[in-house]
């Protein structure tokens, strides 16, 4: 829990970021007296590539989810947003099922297996055997 001494303080860390992006983004658009049905699709899709979204939800000075989210986990979130979801409206090469591998390594492998995303390409059986 990043050393973490109460519950509230990890919640804020991981969870509370998160959840402050699509407001803060809303709130910079009405700023500019612009508004938007989906601020962040605009946001995410915004982007040359689904590979530099992918490194924007982290790092974007503004609106980077900074250490409350991996590399690995922004990649999985672009593969899943774009191939598995299939939430893109952006119909560009860069932002095509192929435009990056996905990253994958025994920790993704638990979050599939845990969210039952892996049931969707084979059965437990199948995996048993």
């Amino acid at each position: 829990m990043d050393n973490a001494k109460q519950v509230l303080g990890y919640a804020v860390y991981r969870w509370g970021v998160p959840l402050a992006v699509p407001y803060l983004l809303e709130k910079d658009l009405q700023k500019e007296n612009k508004t938007s049905t989906e601020p962040l699709v605009d946001f995410l899709e915004s982007f040359i590539s689904a590979e530099i979204m992918s490194r924007e939800i982290k790092d974007n000075e503004r609106y980077g989810l900074g250490k409350a989210i991996g590399d690995k986990a922004a990649h999985l979130f672009v593969k899943w947003y774009i191939h598995t979801f299939k939430l893109c409206k952006n119909t560009t090469t860069s932002w095509g099922n192929n435009s990056f591998e996905l990253p994958f390594d025994s920790n993704v492998g638990k979050v599939l297996l845990r969210t039952g995303y892996l049931l969707e390409l084979a059965t437990l059986k199948d995996y048993e055997d």
